[in-house]
């Protein structure tokens, strides 16, 4: 373990250092003592290793396969998914047995501000090109104020849709009503419908800390790979 943390905190270092200019990095280290091949996209890198950079990565959901090496035999797939890439980020992963896939940190690679959607004004209101603008602060805390005065999840998530469907919020946005939330079945009902009225798409993988269980997240980074 000591020796994978040294090895990801190389690549975070290595790619923190050159990354600026080159979009997002995802970075892949393997437990074990067996070599393999990844593929994400249509990026394969063939040569068998244990620690893989896939650099100059746009924002969205990349597939990633990973297929392990065993003698002479041909490679075994072993992992197949989808991982959220941010904006200039790098995501740093860890593959562990059993075929799990484990994010160990996202880290920006530049300020917020860098965007090349956003406008202006990194701490107040968002404002993207080519893009619908998200509800200011002042009709925002109208909204949330309204929505933490029902009771009930049911129906706070009616209202809750019915409002986001004539509006567009940001993911930050998203996240404060999914918190005001008693259960993660209305959580995930609500970030399902409010991902199509997001502006910042790119950063909705924050919203996975609002979230209890694991299956939560697990179904809506499904969701959003398919949209």
């Amino acid at each position: 373990m000591k020796k994978v943390i040294f090895t990801l905190l190389i690549q975070i270092l290595v790619t923190i250092s050159i990354a600026h200019a080159q979009g997002s990095v995802f970075n892949l280290n393997t437990n074990g003592n067996y070599l393999y091949t990844v593929q994400v996209d249509n990026h394969f890198m063939s040569t068998p290793d244990r620690n893989f950079t896939f650099q100059n990565l746009a924002p969205g959901n990349h597939h990633v396969r990973i297929f392990k090496l065993r003698g002479r035999h041909n490679p075994k797939e072993v992992y197949s998914g989808f991982v959220s890439i941010p904006f200039n980020s790098a995501v740093n992963a860890v593959y562990e047995r059993y075929g799990q896939l484990r994010i160990v940190n996202i880290l920006a690679l530049a300020p917020p501000c860098y965007d090349p959607y956003q406008v202006e004004h990194c701490n107040t209101t968002v404002v993207y090109q080519n893009q619908p603008q998200a509800v200011c602060d002042a009709e925002f805390n109208q909204i949330l104020g309204t929505l933490n005065n029902i009771n009930f999840d049911s129906s706070r998530l009616n209202v809750a849709k019915q409002i986001v469907s004539e509006k567009y919020l940001t993911t930050n946005q998203v996240i404060q009503i999914i918190n005001l939330f008693s259960f993660d079945s209305s959580r995930l009902e609500f970030a399902k419908f409010a991902y199509g009225h997001t502006v910042d798409r790119n950063r909705y993988f924050q919203t996975y800390n609002s979230f209890t269980f694991d299956s939560s997240v697990n179904e809506l980074s499904e969701f959003i790979a398919r949209s």
